[in-house]
């Protein structure tokens, strides 16, 4: 009978458990959420697809801890998407296979566009943060895109040429496909509201069988004119590495400016494949200007962060590419969480998906990502800012000058946008503060000076860790274009105001370019947490911000190539022990760093806060001879331990000896703790071991004493034998606990 209810009750139990896995809402399995991932994972671009998929990943680590993803599993479908069949392929695939709610990509713009009419036709919401050409998103209110278009990128760089860089002539070269010649098309029309004249123009069909003879019939025209002026390269990353490899030779520095596809991973990798570049590292690439939608050296804090996660995760530097995906991703999942999707009917939740995706549609409720606060408009475009970089030595610095659009910026500004009534019609109208300041698309962009600075310590020396305080010896220089002030700078942790003398060194170079150091020594304070003491690792750091000029106006970036023996990933010295400062007394230094953050400064009288860009220098130490300072700290708490385990040794019948040994020993203890609390109570760890004494005091007492009634009593053998033995054995494993879990936690 027992055994026919307990099969029963099995078959009972199986069922029911099959039931809630397989009925579509079971509380016991995830709502799996399928995201396409299309991008260029094999062929020549594919450390663009590797990065697409990086950026993706890196976001998707975060949804574990999202509330609203508890109950969903987000699994990314990764298609090679290398050309226009394949992009075609792919849509029919996830078509076909009706389970993607959404698509991220595609990378290309024909790509995107091929893909684009199916995903529209069958109701499939995309999300691009690559393809740039206008075509994509056209009369397609199924596709997205989080980056500057043609339109705007070409426009950009147009103002870039004639408000930045000064240029009242350009010349062309455009590749002949839609993405060349819509960035062409939109160059040109800025270029005559600017006033910049064309001087020659030739155009490459990259696919063509002739399309070498092309390059070089356009690289010996070049060679023979006269007057360039700006050359603008509107090709995609390959052809762009060709014509640049092409045009350089000695005696030649063709001023070259490209898209963002300049930009891209693929681009740089593309000279590793020059004898000359191999041998010298930007010897083709060096001075090439280009646009990106993101630069890690001159981000916000969101962008800060987003680099170092990524850099921990892949020990390597973001490209604007990973940084677009990942908040690509963002804004999927996002947008996936407001549409309370059921799991029911999947094209009524893509239809969900994308209409939640419209609603992100202004300032006020735009999502924050890496690269700028992101919305859309009617088309499904987004608004944002375009950084300039120049190639040096195979990385990307960020230009002297920036554009950015205060609206998709964080930090408070004097930018004003003033709503005006004409006739029946509310329209937006901006105010300019100079005539610097760019337009584009309703779009006002307004000038930021970037000023490169570094730091080189010469010597720490009176460092007081009670005090917060040390004495600090080094050169600060900046590099920058144009006038600039460079004494009007703030060193917001210093004790007392410093203020830069006369240069010690200034330089002017080629391009207007300013190089000037000072050499400072102050007192700074830090904040110093001695609580691991003697196993305390502090860092010491140096910051200065400018006085009058805020985020909106000025940008420090870390001069870090003009420091020696520096690696670019980590924007770190290695030995600096040995190769950057002197030793500093009773400590040995481990590490440094110099990187930018922002100080917010609040202004009383307008309620608000002030953003300020800002240099940190920083070092960190450990204290020499920790070995010795541990003794000479714990030599008192290691006696009590010894003698506390002498009271084991001493016969139980002999309680009064003992006593001569614990009792002394807690006074002992408590007036050590006394002192402690009193002239080093930062020492948490000596407190923490102190306490130990008092335990293993108490503790010894009451074996003691238990001991004691034990031999009086004549418990049984078995039990006297623990009684007597058990202080030993716990005496001995709470020792080693202590002090493994102290080393473990400081050491």
């Amino acid at each position: 009978m027992k055994k026919a209810i307990l099969t029963v009750s099995l078959i009972i139990f199986v069922n029911v458990v099959a039931i809630l896995l397989f009925m579509p809402a079971s509380p016991l399995k995830k709502e799996v959420i399928y995201i396409a991932l299309a991008g260029p994972m094999s062929g020549e671009n594919k450390e663009n697809g590797e990065e697409m998929l990086r950026g993706v990943r890196l976001y998707l680590d975060k949804i574990s801890s999202h509330p609203g993803f508890k109950d969903k599993q987000v699994e990314v479908l990764v298609f090679d998407d290398t050309d226009k069949r394949a992009a075609i392929k792919i849509a029919t695939e996830i078509v076909n296979e009706n389970k993607v709610f959404l698509v991220l990509g595609h990378y290309g713009s024909t790509n995107s566009a091929a893909a684009g009419a199916i995903y529209r036709k069958n109701g499939i919401p995309a999300i691009t943060a690559s393809a740039t050409e206008g075509a994509v998103t056209f009369k397609n209110d199924w596709y997205f895109r989080i980056i500057p278009d043609n339109r705007f990128i070409a426009g950009f760089i147009a103002e870039y040429m004639k408000k930045a860089l000064n240029r009242t002539s350009a010349s062309i070269i455009h590749e002949a496909d839609t993405y060349g010649s819509s960035l062409v098309r939109n160059f040109e029309t800025k270029a005559r509201e600017l006033g910049i004249s064309i001087q020659n123009k030739w155009k490459i069909d990259s696919k063509s069988e002739t399309s070498i003879q092309e390059l070089k019939n356009i690289i010996g025209q070049l060679r023979a004119s006269q007057n360039l002026g700006k050359l603008f390269c509107a090709v995609h990353a390959s052809e762009g590495a060709e014509l640049s490899a092409s045009s350089r030779y000695p005696g030649t520095d063709y001023p070259l400016i490209g898209p963002n596809s300049f930009s891209t991973p693929s681009f740089i990798s593309r000279f590793n494949d020059y004898p000359l570049e191999q041998k010298s590292p930007g010897y083709y690439s060096d001075g090439i200007y280009t646009v990106s939608p993101f630069l890690s050296d001159i981000a916000d804090k969101e962008g800060l962060a987003f680099r170092q996660e990524f850099i921990e995760k892949y020990d390597s530097e973001p490209s604007w590419i990973a940084a677009s995906y990942y908040d690509a991703m963002n804004i999927a999942l996002r947008a996936v969480e407001n549409a309370e999707i059921q799991g029911q009917d999947i094209r009524k939740d893509r239809r969900k998906i994308r209409d939640a995706l419209t609603r992100f549609d202004s300032s006020e409720i735009a999502i924050k990502g890496v690269t700028g606060n992101i919305y859309f408009d009617k088309h499904g475009n987004a608004s944002g800012s375009l950084a300039v970089g120049i190639w040096q030595k195979h990385k990307l610095f960020p230009a002297f000058w920036q554009y950015q659009d205060m609206r998709n910026n964080n930090s408070s500004s004097d930018v004003s946008f003033h709503p005006t009534q004409a006739g029946d019609e509310q329209q937006r109208t901006y105010q300019k503060l100079s005539d610097d300041d760019i337009i584009i698309d309703e779009q006002i962009l307004t000038k930021i000076r970037l000023v490169y600075a570094g730091i080189d310590i010469n010597r720490i020396y009176n460092l007081d860790t009670d005090r917060g305080t040390c004495t600090a010896d080094f050169y600060l220089w900046f590099r920058f274009q144009g006038d600039f002030d460079d004494t009007r700078i703030s060193f917001t942790n210093a004790v007392n105001p410093v203020r830069l003398g006369e240069p010690v060194m200034e330089d002017t170079a080629e391009g207007n370019i300013t190089i000037r150091s000072y050499r400072v020594i102050a007192d700074f304070k830090n904040f110093f947490d001695t609580y691991a003491y003697p196993f305390d690792e502090q860092a010491i750091q140096i910051s200065f911000r400018h006085e009058d000029q805020p985020e909106t106006k000025l940008i420090y970036v870390p001069d870090i190539p003009a420091l020696p023996e520096v690696s670019l990933t980590s924007s770190r010295k290695e030995d600096v022990g040995k190769r950057l400062v002197k030793p500093i007394p009773g400590w040995d230094i481990m590490d440094m760093s110099l990187f930018r953050d922002a100080a917010h400064i609040a202004v009383p009288d307008k309620q608000r806060t002030l953003s300020y860009s800002q240099i940190n220098a920083e070092i960190s130490v450990q204290r020499k001879g920790r070995i010795f300072l541990f003794l000479k700290s714990f030599f008192f708490i290691i006696v009590i331990t010894v003698l506390l385990y002498v009271v084991y040794l001493i016969p139980h019948d002999q309680l009064s000896t003992r006593a001569l040994i614990f009792i002394p020993s807690l006074a002992a203890t408590g007036m050590v703790h006394y002192l402690h609390l009193k002239l080093t109570p930062a020492y948490k760890v000596i407190e923490h071991a102190l306490f130990s004494g008092y335990f293993l005091a108490g503790m010894s007492a009451f074996i003691s004493i238990l001991t004691h009634i034990a031999h009086k009593r004549s418990f049984p053998g078995k039990s006297s034998f623990l009684v007597r033995h058990a202080g030993r054995i716990i005496h001995i494993s709470f020792t080693l606990t202590a002090w493994l879990l102290i080393g473990y936690l400081y050491i």
